[in-house]
């Protein structure tokens, strides 16, 4: 599936497949998000069952700051497993997709929350941007001894781009002083908000390790049946009032699905299963919960406590158990022993339970109590009923008692007549007298010291007990219970004889607390873990000056550099390992090469790695990944944080979207259709690209044909064969293909040229024609002077046919006495090719020995020789212009 996160939502497309029947129904998409900081949701979408193929589009919010980081994402097709398949096991994602997601906040890093460090005058406190590379901005840290931060003993602003702030503070008390510290971006605008993120730590001495020592500390430990009072600065076992309210009477007066009761405000019955007796509702004596009845009878349910007929219509109907002559859903029709079975089931409540009965039926039929045997009568009368006995059976009844009251205890309800309806409202109160602490998790460590932990009572006489239970967490996750400590227990001074941090780099403490005489929590003063601590590097950009180019040019090579420090107090000891992918703008993920820093990195250290990006076939946004040090990688070593280790650095790839110039020549020259070429011509196909970074050296891009006389369809001609390739070197972009054909026939042909650049664009819409002449035998025209006549020079114009180019090509100029006044050579001339010539030498009506030449009419003619032969004139339109192969020029000054 794929995800794209914008301002305030991330849109989610989910594509899924039917491999096998189609069916028209609808089945469940569950969607499971992890968080940058650990938490988890799950969201349930009902879509159409996919006949082949489908995609179903939802959205999700944002998520705040909860949300800036990296985020995985899950999903499973049929999560309720409502449609049997053939195979259950691809309907979920083998592994989560990452989405990051830019934020504007700042973490606490070091010490570490709950840190154990050694007394000194004054220390750095450390916190790391969520993105690595946000934009400057103001940062407040505060420092106080007390969580609240009313009037802080230290604060400050520090303003800098994303990656490591610190702050070097002073410590102005002794040793085993809580502090606590809080770091916020800065409010600098309307839209802007104050988000502290709080930590604490607590000197010890020259020890390190993990501590919760101050009441404020215990605030966001997990607890069980225990509550964190801050006002009282106790832990108090948790206690509360469950309502239970009832509504029943007699049909037609009171509808039965109106004939109900309700736990904590939540309905607990409808309905009835049976008719014409009672309903009963069972409570626990310590929790105030309701107890679960359920019925044999039906599948996938187990047998009840009491072993009763009860219907099975789900959740919360299994809070109910119901007793009657008229069943509607299960037992015998009449059952004639439904007495005999509320007197067993009355019997065999336990001992102080709360139990809520009340009435079902009409005036006619109902509860019958004036025809309860003895024995029955004093079962009720175990709840503490006291009016069973009088009550007409022409009315209602609720009764709320408890088992072990005496006869009239408990509270009851009687209707006026048989019309009215019964409201009872009744509560019960918790009794707890245990309940439990669990520490956050602790580590990772690469050596377990010793365990400290001290419990104080709050009554002067004896009555609590305390155990604490020390839970070992794997690298995957998964716990033991490695050690369970009385209270009275000494310090465990040596916790790694028994635990191996290789195998638990995590532990949690959990204190169960128990107080049976005055249910008083006992109060939990200080726990410690003391342990070696692992080390902790961040990606931080501040160490660089270098800013990551954002914007590229199709097939431009750029570095990225990345600065990572050491910013804990522990070496990595084995090789950090690096990896890179590029997220195209498909969201493909492409794996670049994986590093690996040569060990140790030492405390403080900075390494700056680099990649090299080609950016050729990246069009659009895409984003390099950094990821440092990655957990499940093989050789991942522990530390304890992630998020500050990953990096998203956007870059914008733009297209090369101008054509190439594609350029023929032939024997050097650039020629006109139609013109004639040598029979052996040189020709040069050249191509042109104003690309710097993405070099012509593929023959692939160029596509050349030529049609000889008399053919109809142009014939390829291939480099292995006939052309010969020179690529581009760059930063000039120009490739050139040599074509020297030998033109055996003489006639009309077509050279056709495409070509195209790196980036596919084309060198031109429709192909590079070009239409030529080829005339193997050597032949000359008339020779032309242009201009004529002339003033101050004048060149020759004339048409070479064949091959070669004449070795003799001279022009004589003579008076028109027929004295040579001056006689132009073949070097002097310049350049000549087969085929249409303006010579590049121009005569200034000079004579011989270069003195100027008076105005008039001269002559001049040509004298050409080929291989000592001389070469046949050809016929042209210039002939009418000689005389006997004279020519004739006007000089006029």
């Amino acid at each position: 599936f794929d995800l794209v996160a914008k301002r305030d939502s991330i849109g989610i497309a989910i594509g899924y497949r039917n491999l096998g029947k189609a069916i028209r129904d609808t089945i469940t998409l569950s969607l499971e998000r992890q968080y940058p900081g650990g938490d988890t949701s799950r969201t349930y979408y009902h879509v159409p069952a996919a006949l082949f193929r489908d995609t179903a589009t939802v959205y999700l919010p944002v998520g705040g700051q909860q949300g800036a980081g990296l985020n995985y994402f899950k999903v499973k097709v049929d999560q309720l497993n409502n449609v049997a398949e053939s195979n259950e096991g691809n309907n979920e994602t083998t592994s989560p997709v990452e989405l990051f997601i830019p934020g504007t906040d700042i973490v606490p890093v070091y010490p570490y929350q709950f840190a154990a460090v050694p007394l000194t005058p004054s220390i750095t406190l450390k916190a790391s941007t969520i993105d690595a590379y946000a934009k400057p901005a103001g940062y407040r840290f505060e420092l106080d001894t007390c969580d609240r931060f009313v009037a802080p003993i230290a604060t400050t602003l520090i303003t800098q781009a994303g990656g490591v702030v610190e702050w070097n503070v002073s410590l102005p008390f002794g040793d085993s002083t809580v502090y606590y510290w809080r770091v916020t971006r800065d409010s600098v605008g309307a839209l802007d908000r104050i988000s502290w993120k709080e930590s604490s730590f607590q000197t010890l001495g020259n020890k390190r390790g993990w501590a919760q020592a101050h009441f404020n500390q215990f605030r966001d430990d997990v607890t069980r049946l225990t509550t964190y009072k801050a006002d009282q600065r106790q832990f108090i076992f948790e206690n509360r009032l469950n309502t239970v309210n009832t509504r029943t009477g007699f049909h037609p007066y009171i509808h039965e699905l109106l004939q109900t009761y309700f736990f904590n405000n939540s309905p607990m019955d409808s309905w009835s299963c049976t008719f014409n007796g009672w309903n009963f509702a069972v409570f626990d004596s310590i929790s105030g919960e309701p107890v679960k009845a359920i019925n044999p009878s039906w599948p996938g349910h187990g047998t009840g406590s009491y072993g009763n007929c009860v219907c099975d219509r789900g959740n919360p109907f299994q809070y109910v158990f119901y007793f009657g002559k008229t069943n509607g859903e299960c037992g015998p029709n009449p059952d004639l022993t439904w007495k005999t079975k509320v007197e067993n089931f009355l019997n065999a409540i336990p001992p102080n339970n709360y139990v809520l009965g009340y009435t079902t039926g009409n005036p006619a039929g109902n509860a019958e109590m004036s025809t309860y045997s003895e024995s029955l009568y004093q079962a009720f009368e175990s709840i503490g009923s006291g009016s069973i006995r009088t009550t007409p059976d022409t009315v209602a009844m609720v009764i709320f008692g408890r088992k072990g009251m005496s006869a009239g205890e408990a509270k009851e309800r009687v209707g006026a007549s048989k019309r009215t309806i019964l409201f009872a409202q009744d509560s019960i109160r918790t009794r707890w007298s245990t309940g439990f602490v669990a520490s956050p998790v602790i580590g990772p460590s690469y050596g377990w010291g010793s365990l400290h932990w001290q419990v104080a009572s709050v009554d002067a006489l004896p009555g609590d007990t305390t155990v604490l239970k020390v839970i070992g967490i794997k690298t995957d996750g998964t716990s033991d219970t490695l050690a369970v400590y009385a209270q009275d227990t000494p310090d465990i001074t040596d916790l790694g004889a028994t635990i191996d941090a290789a195998s638990y780099p995590f532990l949690k403490l959990v204190a169960f607390m128990k107080d049976r005489v005055h249910r008083t929590a006992p109060q939990l003063k200080r726990w410690y873990v003391l342990y070696d601590e692992a080390p902790e590097c961040a990606l931080n950009p501040t160490r660089l000056a270098a800013i990551p180019r954002d914007s590229l040019q199709e097939g431009e090579k750029v570095s990225y550099y990345f600065p990572i420090e050491n910013i804990g107090t522990e070496s990595f000891d084995d090789s950090l390992v690096v990896n890179y992918w590029i997220e195209d703008a498909q969201r493909v993920m492409q794996p670049l090469a994986e590093k690996r820093k040569n060990a140790p990195f030492t405390s403080g250290q900075i390494l700056i790695d680099t990649i090299h990006i080609d950016s050729y076939r990246l069009l659009g946004n895409n984003a390099l990944w950094i990821s440092v040090n990655a957990p499940g990688h093989a050789r991942y070593q522990k530390e304890q944080h992630y998020f500050n280790n990953v990096a998203r650095v956007p870059f914008l790839v733009a297209g090369d979207r101008k054509n190439p110039l594609l350029d023929v020549t032939f024997d050097g020259r650039r020629i006109l259709n139609g013109d004639i070429v040598s029979a052996k011509p040189v020709i040069v196909v050249s191509l042109k690209d104003e690309n710097q970074f993405l070099a012509l050296n593929d023959t692939a891009a160029f596509t050349i044909s030529l049609r000889t006389p008399g053919q109809v369809t142009p014939e390829r001609i291939y480099f292995a064969r006939d052309l010969q390739f020179t690529p581009a070197q760059l930063p000039k972009n120009s490739a050139k293909i040599l074509y020297t054909p030998e033109l055996k026939t003489d006639g009309r042909y077509t050279l056709i040229a495409q070509a195209r650049d790196r980036s596919n664009n084309r060198s031109g819409a429709s192909d590079l024609t070009i239409d030529f002449e080829v005339n193997n035998k050597p032949t000359v025209t008339n020779v032309l002077n242009y201009p004529n006549p002339f003033t101050t020079s004048t060149r020759f114009v004339f048409t070479l046919t064949g091959s070669e180019v004449p070795e003799v090509f001279t022009i004589q100029i003579l008076t028109i006495t027929g004295k040579v006044v001056r006689e132009i050579t073949r070097p002097e001339l310049g350049t000549i090719r087969i085929g249409r010539n303006l010579t590049e030498y121009a005569w200034d009506g000079r004579d011989q020995f270069g003195d100027r030449l008076a105005n008039g009419v001269y002559l001049y003619r040509i004298r050409t020789k080929l291989n000592g032969n001389n070469i046949e004139k050809q016929a042209s339109g210039a002939d009418k212009f000689f005389t006997k192969e004279y020519g004739k020029m006007v000089l006029m000054r």
